[in-house]
């Protein structure tokens, strides 16, 4: 079963990476209270997802372009799919907080974020690409 805090870091997290940063300070704060963390982990999370957000569809474009002008590879549903999995699995790994948005507790709302998002994106991603090998 699934805590209610955990579900609320999730919406969080969605509001933090898909939402102003605004929204997630008035919302973090309407479920936890006026909290003692730096503000500034919020920005550097957002700001990484989002950078390798932009450079998996530059990337994984640039190697469908090639693929398709010099190889004439044909793309069928399932070479979809697997290329989702693929952004999907990358965006959830390159997009982490790291190091700089760690904490000496290892237990601030953005760092749980950070660590829900990476297993959210990790198990989405195994899904996609389990369900293309069993179809």
């Amino acid at each position: 079963m699934i805590k209610f805090e955990s579900l609320k870091i999730t919406v969080l997290g969605f509001v933090l990476l898909f939402f102003s940063k605004s929204s997630f300070f008035s919302l973090r704060k309407k479920c936890f209270g006026e909290l003692n963390e730096p503000e500034d982990t919020a920005k550097i999370l957002r700001s990484r997802f989002w950078k390798s957000f932009l450079l998996l569809i530059v990337f994984i474009s640039l190697i469908l372009a090639i693929q398709q002008i010099f190889f004439n590879a044909h793309f069928t549903t399932r070479h979809w799919f697997q290329a989702t999995g693929v952004f999907i699995s990358l965006t959830g790994a390159l997009g982490r907080g790291g190091w700089d948005i760690q904490t000496c507790s290892g237990k601030t709302i953005v760092e749980r974020i950070d660590r829900g998002m990476y297993v959210i994106s990790q198990l989405g991603a195994t899904t996609i690409l389990l369900f293309i090998l069993i179809f």
